[in-house]
């Protein structure tokens, strides 16, 4: 029965996934209305308050995509790099934008990369490479 197995692996929240979750969403959330992408960028300090290690493994579930057309983006430093999960609906490649622009891959509308620059140089890097793509804007 897929529903008690379903309820097990995605329904089940710690509390301290679930404060993660408030902090994320509450606190670091960025929303790039122009660009139909949010972000979330998390620094090894945030990260070491957390003692769930389920934001390196499930990344941009923290930035919930829900509208066709759409961009996700988590950014989690870690020690020698900034760890980048893309997530996207619709037609958006973010395999593309991970492939051509951060060293990293995965499939249409879930992919992954690594930058070398700073938590700032990254973020400002993505501003520039979304100004380029064309995420539709006529689908609300």
């Amino acid at each position: 029965m897929p529903g008690p197995v379903h309820r097990l692996v995605y329904d089940t929240y710690s509390e301290d996934r679930l404060r993660l979750l408030g902090y994320c969403l509450s606190d670091k959330l960025t929303v790039l209305k122009e660009y139909r992408t949010a972000y979330i960028a998390l620094t090894q300090d945030e990260l070491k308050r957390s003692t769930t290690r389920w934001v390196t493994q499930k990344g941009c579930q923290l930035c919930p995509v829900d509208r066709r057309d759409t961009a996700a983006i988590l950014l989690t430093e870690r020690t020698d790099r900034i760890r980048i999960s893309f997530r996207s609906k619709g037609d958006f490649s973010v395999n593309t934008l991970a492939r051509e622009h951060f060293s990293g891959g995965g499939h249409l509308n879930a992919a992954g990369g690594d930058s070398f620059e700073s938590m700032e140089a990254t973020i400002l890097k993505l501003y520039k490479i979304l100004a380029q793509y064309k995420i539709s804007s006529t689908v609300a």
